[in-house]
């Protein structure tokens, strides 16, 4: 087994999970096609809510590995280019609630990629 790479903005994703009051795990080390994070917060229902994140860079795929763990995983994998794009899904789910927010998400882009577009924001 080969060291899992680290992606260079992760530490931007946990600095900002960790402002808008997430807990952060960091995965990254476990490698075989696991998501690097694993980031914990109570959604607008004040249901505790774990999901699992897995960084990309702006042109980055997915290897091989993760394509197979991905299609394996029975869960919620939040794909994410950029850690604002994280943080303003999580931001959502806080507000409203998770199980609203994902029923409402397009999750096809790219291996269940998120689409902050199609996100119910509501003010």
């Amino acid at each position: 087994m080969r060291a899992a790479k680290v992606d260079k903005s992760q530490g931007q994703y946990i600095n900002g999970l960790r402002t808008i009051g997430c807990s952060v795990c960091v995965l990254s080390m476990l490698g075989e096609g696991r998501p690097d994070l694993l980031v914990g917060f109570v959604d607008g229902r004040n249901i505790p809510v774990n999901i699992l994140i897995e960084i990309k860079e702006i042109k980055g795929r997915l290897t091989p590995a993760q394509i197979a763990w991905h299609g394996e995983w029975r869960g919620f994998v939040l794909i994410c280019r950029e850690a604002q794009q994280a943080m303003n899904i999580i931001r959502t789910m806080q507000v409203i609630s998770y199980a609203e927010v994902v029923s409402d998400m397009s999750l096809v882009v790219d291996y269940r990629e998120a689409s902050i577009s199609n996100l119910p924001f509501r003010g």
